[in-house]
């Protein structure tokens, strides 16, 4: 992380989508029931399309390694759409919105403002997911089924304090991401633990 060159700004608003019906999710979820699925989708494009407009800023979607590419820009036309490029969106985001997903730790640490999604299409696993996020980090959640005022000139739906991010994003980073304050890779941490425990 701290060796990254990406540049960080407040360019996009950043949607990290939910690969439904990915084959590793089947045997835990099952086929998405596929009116839903559509009411999800309809819902979600109306409130992104709310929040760019809020914000003044563009959508950026990043889909799952193991998604279809050329199927989520059908779904999202008016939105761009990137694979691969998860990382460096983040670093370029005013806002990530999130279904649950490992990749949101880049914008835990970056201290970005961060919102993560609730849908009638979701399973109980998913949804359980997202609340871990919302009771450790106090992030909002984004109920997409249910109306929300984006008007300018209203006050916004969710208001993100920077010295409440600044404390709950550090909390969250000791416990989870960096417990030891070790400034060590994960992979060569996972790789010294199964080495001294295993192979001795």
């Amino acid at each position: 992380f701290k060796e990254n060159k990406l540049k960080v700004s407040k360019k996009y608003i950043v949607l990290l989508d939910d690969p439904f019906d990915d084959p590793q999710y089947l045997a835990i979820r099952g086929y998405t029931d596929k009116k839903k699925l559509k009411l999800h989708y309809k819902n979600l494009i109306n409130k992104l399309e709310a929040i760019s407009n809020y914000y003044k800023k563009k959508i950026i979607v990043c889909i799952h390694p193991n998604d279809n590419l050329k199927t989520k820009k059908k779904i999202y036309p008016n939105f761009i759409v990137k694979q691969f490029e998860t990382k460096k969106y983040i670093y370029q985001s005013e806002l990530v919105l999130f279904f649950e997903s490992s990749a949101i730790i880049d914008a835990i640490i970056l201290k970005k403002k961060i919102m993560t999604i609730n849908s009638k299409a979701m399973d109980e696993n998913q949804f359980s997911h997202n609340l871990h996020y919302v009771k450790e980090i106090k992030i909002p959640m984004l109920d997409i089924d249910q109306k929300h005022n984006f008007k300018k000139k209203n006050e916004p739906p969710f208001k993100f304090d920077k010295k409440k991010i600044e404390l709950t994003y550090n909390r969250y980073i000791k416990k989870y991401i960096a417990p030891d304050n070790l400034n060590i890779p994960g992979h060569q941490k996972f790789a010294k633990i199964i080495k001294d425990r295993y192979m001795n």
